[in-house]
């Protein structure tokens, strides 16, 4: 078994190893891409509801309308 250095650290690390983790690298940059838009879209979502759930903006004198009867 060939072992060689891991970015420069003292680990030690089996081509087997490393030839699974770049076999798993795609799989998991979808997974962290995908995560992120997944929150993303659940802020969205959560941000939209409390401003249309929140109180009703507050009417102050200067909008208050006028009628000339």
């Amino acid at each position: 078994m060939n072992y060689q250095p891991f970015l420069e650290m003292n680990l030690l690390v089996s081509d087997e190893l490393v030839s699974v983790f770049h076999q798993l690298l795609p799989s998991v940059i979808l997974f962290l891409v995908a995560t992120f838009y997944l929150l993303m879209f659940l802020h969205i979502s959560l941000f939209s509801l409390w401003k249309f759930l929140g109180q009703p903006p507050k009417k102050r004198p200067y909008m208050i309308e006028l009628s000339n009867e």
